[in-house]
């Protein structure tokens, strides 16, 4: 299991790196005393690219075609849904003795509340997928360009215009 960014403040006097307060838990949970670390400075993300996308996925949501708006009961749900259509998931897979087993679980998986998740059946399969997630501390800058991207370009396509009309939307 990778650790999660960890935020360090560098000492000059004693020139080491030490996790900030917040994470030294987390730095504790991850690493043993002495374990030698690869260090490399993470690029956040943007502040503004971050509002345009959701501003885009808000605009796709209220453009949607009437055949599709009883299917998304809010703009994040829309997001959720396109993110695991674009393979930004994560999959549980569960193999069942008997069809009828597997029909039962994905049933009950579906009435599940909580998180949006799309829930296939195969024969004997079930596979319940849901979407990453994209805070700022789950999906540094590249993974969430590359989210964005499909997301809007998928979007487009779902509602019918070109991707460059979607991302003209603008932060509210």
């Amino acid at each position: 299991m990778s650790a999660p960014p960890i935020p360090m403040v560098w000492s000059d006097g004693e020139g080491v790196f030490r996790p900030l307060p917040n994470f030294l838990r987390v730095a504790r949970q991850h690493y043993g005393a002495g374990e030698v670390v690869p260090l490399a400075p993470l690029e956040a993300r943007s502040r503004v690219s971050h509002d345009h996308f959701f501003a885009c996925v808000h605009q796709a949501w209220q453009s949607l075609p009437e055949h599709l708006t009883e299917r998304f009961k809010d703009e994040d749900e829309l997001r959720k849904d396109a993110l695991i259509r674009t393979g930004h998931r994560h999959t549980a897979t569960t193999v069942c003795m008997f069809k009828t087993e597997a029909k039962r679980l994905a049933a009950t998986l579906m009435q599940q509340g909580g998180d949006y998740a799309i829930v296939v059946v195969d024969g004997r399969v079930v596979t319940r997928y849901t979407a990453k997630s994209q805070t700022y501390k789950a999906m540094g800058k590249e993974a969430f360009g590359r989210s964005k991207q499909d997301v809007l370009n998928f979007l487009a396509d779902l509602i019918g215009v070109e991707p460059q009309a979607l991302s003209q939307a603008r932060a509210a």
